[in-house]
């Protein structure tokens, strides 16, 4: 329940000082825009365990606790939560060596050790949102459900590989520069591994729990040494 709150103000008004308290409400926009959060987040766990077939709209309401005209106020359709769902909580997830600040590029290394803790991040961020355990085969079947319901998908999907390809490429050509890393390395194939690593831990752990951040430290770690300089 949001509850009114009170704010006091001074003013002098001919020399002599006044208090005036003013009443607070929360304005039907605020309101409005805690609700919308509250179905798309309660959306976003049932696509992740029953995907988009097996999610109704009624569930929707069921879970948020909000009336269907409510739902309707902010979305046309199952298919208008669903993209919308994908946009705020599923596609920012692809993104990890893009996100992290140029002050913690500046070697392969801190690239490496940013990169671990961005995905560290994005999993306490979904944790948070979801709270019950899910086994990360639900995310993996959740992209690939969203290949087939989501229009244009798969192109932003291509689109964000190149840009995070493009971003280690940058920074494997950088490390070479300065001597972090041999000469004789092919860039593409370096930061196609670095890509590659984390889907296929993911995987690995799919069928069994939640990816390994440890594990896939490590294998990070030890791929990087063998490339030393």
């Amino acid at each position: 329940m949001i509850l009114e709150s009170t704010i006091k103000k001074k003013y002098k008004i001919f020399g002599s000082e006044k208090i005036i308290h003013y009443t607070c409400k929360p304005t039907n926009r605020f309101l409005l825009k805690k609700m919308k959060e509250e179905i798309l987040q309660k959306a976003f766990i049932l696509f992740l365990e029953k995907g988009f077939n097996g999610t109704s709209i009624a569930q929707i309401q069921n879970q948020a606790k909000v009336s269907r005209g409510a739902i309707y106020h902010h979305f046309k359709s199952k298919e208008d939560i669903y993209i919308e769902v994908i946009n705020k909580y599923l596609i920012p997830t692809l993104s990890v060596v893009t996100k992290i600040s140029s002050q913690n590029k500046t070697t392969l290394y801190d690239t490496i050790i940013a990169s671990i803790n961005e995905r560290k991040k994005i999993i306490k961020e979904i944790k948070e949102i979801i709270k019950e355990p899910i086994i990360d085969f639900n995310y993996f079947k959740l992209i690939y459900d969203t290949c087939d319901f989501y229009d244009g998908f798969i192109e932003k999907i291509n689109a964000i590989n190149e840009k995070e390809m493009l971003e280690w490429k940058k920074v494997i050509k950088k490390a070479i520069i300065n001597k972090e890393i041999k000469e004789d390395m092919n860039i593409d194939f370096i930061a196609n591994n670095f890509i590659i690593l984390p889907q296929g831990i993911g995987l690995k752990y799919s069928f069994k729990g939640s990816l390994n951040i440890e594990e896939l430290k490590m294998m990070y770690l030890n791929f990087y040494n063998l490339l030393k300089a």
